[in-house]
């Protein structure tokens, strides 16, 4: 949410906050601002995870599809519009997705 008023998407009218719609640039800015950050946690993780008990690593499995997500949106510029991100899961077909998921949950790596 500290997001939005960063990049003038939440004005102030009336009295009452508001979402701007209007600037596609500046929406693409602030989810990209968001994903910067999300990749930044998800590296830090990754790093982090060596220290997690081998038996245990499997609740890390999250992160691959956070991963894919994070990528899907760098390929379409941060434009949660354009229409390439609504094949499959977020422009990945399934069966892509679940042999990623099972690859990463084989190997141990997330």
């Amino acid at each position: 949410m500290y997001t939005t008023p960063e990049h003038g998407l939440l004005v102030k009218e009336g009295g009452r906050l508001e979402i701007r719609t209007d600037s596609r640039e500046r929406l693409n800015d602030a989810v990209f601002d968001m994903a910067s950050t999300a990749n930044a946690h998800l590296q830090k993780a990754r790093g982090l995870a060596k220290t997690v008990p081998k038996e245990a690593r499997s609740v890390l499995l999250p992160a691959v599809p956070s991963q894919v997500i994070l990528d899907s949106l760098s390929r379409v510029g941060f434009d949660v519009f354009d229409p390439r991100i609504n094949r499959g899961i977020l422009g990945v077909s399934p069966l892509s997705f679940q042999l990623k998921l099972k690859w990463h949950s084989w190997r141990g790596v997330y």
